[in-house]
C-alpha cells in the first residue's frame, strides 16, 4: 500500500512538471515579436498587399505626440556653425532661407542638411532638438543599400530603437530624390521617432508613404561612400559612426 501511494505521488509530480514545461514553451512561442526598421525597396514593396502600410519597421511606440518637447533646444552641448561651415559650397539649392541647416560629421565625412520646417515642422523640430542635444552622436548607419538609401539614428544600433516618443505623419508632395532626408517608421503612419534615412538614388515608391523633412545640401561624396560601404546583409562591416552634430543656422 505504501509503495502504491509513493508511485502515485511520483507520477503526479512528473505530470505537474510536464504541464509546467508545456506552459513555458507555449509562452515563448506566443511572445511578442519586435520588428526592426526597414525601408522597403521597390521590389519588396511590390510584394506587399497594402503598399500604404508598408514601411520601415520600428518598435511600436507607447506614446504619440503632435509636437516635440523643446527642453533640449538650448543644450549647452550644442555646436554652432563655424566660419568654415559658412564657406561650404552647397551642392543643392536651399528651399527656404528661414529653415535651419545642420551638419552630421560622420566617420566618412560631413553631411550638411536643410530641415524643411516649412512643410514638416514637427519632424524638422524633432531632428533639430536631437542634433542640439547630441542624441545622434555615437550612433551608426546600421543599414545601407547602394542605389537606394542609408539609414541611421537608432540609439541602440540594432534597428529597433527609438527616442521614446512618436511623430504623427506629415506626408507631403516632395519626391524621394537623391539626397532627400526622410523619416523611418513602422507600418503605422504615425510611428516615426528618431530613425532617419537619406536617399541615395531616386525612390519614387516611397513618395507619400514617408515624411520628407529635409535635403542634403553638401556631402554627396560622403553619401556615396556610406551607401557603397562593404556590408553584410545591408549592415556595414565596419561601423560608420556619427561623430559630431552641429547647427549651422
Amino acid at each position: 500500500m505504501k509503495n502504491s501511494k509513493k508511485e502515485f505521488l511520483t507520477f503526479a509530480s512528473l505530470a505537474l512538471l510536464l504541464v509546467g514545461f508545456s506552459a513555458i514553451a507555449l509562452g515563448c512561442a506566443s511572445g511578442d515579436s519586435k520588428t526592426t526598421p526597414k525601408i522597403e525597396t521597390a521590389s519588396e514593396m511590390d510584394s506587399v498587399a497594402d503598399a500604404d502600410t508598408a514601411g520601415i519597421e520600428t518598435e511600436d511606440a507607447t506614446e504619440e505626440t503632435d509636437s516635440v518637447g523643446t527642453e533640449s533646444m538650448t543644450s549647452d552641448s550644442t555646436d554652432t556653425g563655424t566660419k568654415a561651415d559658412a564657406e561650404v559650397k552647397y551642392e543643392a539649392p536651399i528651399r527656404n532661407a528661414s529653415n535651419h541647416i545642420v551638419k552630421l560629421t560622420t566617420a566618412m565625412g560631413d553631411l550638411t542638411l536643410e530641415l524643411f520646417r516649412d512643410i514638416s515642422p514637427n519632424h524638422a523640430d524633432s531632428f533639430l532638438a536631437r542634433v542640439k542635444d547630441s542624441f545622434y552622436v555615437g550612433t551608426i548607419f546600421h543599414r545601407v543599400i547602394t542605389n537606394f538609401m542609408i539609414q541611421g539614428g537608432d540609439p541602440t544600433g540594432t534597428g529597433s530603437g527609438d527616442a521614446s516618443y512618436n511623430l504623427n505623419a506629415e506626408f507631403n508632395d516632395i519626391t524621394h530624390e537623391r539626397g532627400i532626408l526622410s523619416m523611418a517608421r513602422s507600418n503605422d503612419p504615425n510611428s516615426a521617432s528618431c530613425q532617419f534615412f537619406v536617399v541615395h538614388k531616386k525612390s519614387a515608391h516611397l513618395d507619400g508613404k514617408y515624411t520628407v523633412f529635409g535635403n542634403l545640401l553638401a556631402g554627396y561624396e560622403t553619401l556615396d561612400k556610406i551607401a557603397t560601404a562593404k556590408h553584410k546583409n545591408t549592415r556595414p562591416i565596419t561601423e560608420i559612426k556619427i561623430l559630431k552634430t552641429s547647427v549651422i543656422k
